[in-house]
């Protein structure tokens, strides 16, 4: 997906799901409809999905960012050039990818046990 069509896409997301939260807090019953079980698989389906094309996009993501940070006169001021590299943020991006896939694995979890609790 081009970036300029992942980003809205993104923010679209995260704005759905603040306002989701929102509505929760301020209208208790708007979420009282909806099981625990159906909210945690949606959720656990989110993070598994965002966490694989993160994944995916790794490499292209880690080289672009690598070198907006190298060009950045400011932040070679507080932090050397070489915690940047490519490897470097390649590597971060890969451990949160995984990071995000293990939190669905255990929203799923979580998911299974409200399922068999009836909540």
């Amino acid at each position: 997906m081009p970036r300029k069509i992942e980003r809205p896409v993104f923010l679209v997301i995260a704005f759905v799901l603040f306002a989701f939260a929102f509505a929760g807090m301020l209208w208790p019953r708007v979420w009282a409809g909806v099981s625990d079980c159906v909210f945690l698989s949606a959720t656990s389906v989110l993070l598994i999905f965002l966490g694989t094309y993160q994944l995916g996009i790794t490499r292209e993501r880690a080289e672009a960012i690598s070198e907006e940070l190298a060009k950045s006169p400011f932040r070679r001021l507080w932090l050397p050039a070489r915690f940047y590299t490519s490897s470097i943020v390649f590597w971060q991006f890969r451990v949160l990818s995984i990071m995000i896939i293990v939190m669905g694995l255990m929203t799923a979890y979580t998911a299974v046990l409200a399922h068999r609790r009836g909540l």
